[in-house]
């Protein structure tokens, strides 16, 4: 709910970047938005992973259930963007 009340811009630039589940840990663990070092660390961050996801090693993790994950999470971010874009359409 924070990141949705407080932080939009940032939310729409994680979403479209991939790294908003990074963003979403974040603030769920400090219970604070981060500051721009921190940001530039949870992308490094996801792009670690990103690199990671690129082997699908079945070992390490799912990529399908890793890309899913991020997704759910994705949507429930965006929710309120959608939301307001479906009454202004009306």
């Amino acid at each position: 709910m924070f990141l949705k009340s407080k932080a939009m811009p940032l939310v729409r630039n994680a979403c479209r970047d991939g790294w908003h589940l990074r963003l979403h840990e974040f603030v769920s663990y400090k219970h604070r938005l981060p500051n721009a070092d921190e940001i530039d660390d949870l992308v490094a961050e996801h792009m670690k992973i990103e690199r990671m996801l690129e082997t699908d090693n079945p070992a390490i993790f799912s990529k399908q259930k890793s890309l899913e994950g991020r997704e759910k999470v994705k949507r429930m971010l965006l929710e309120p963007l959608e939301a307001d874009k479906a009454r202004s359409e009306v």
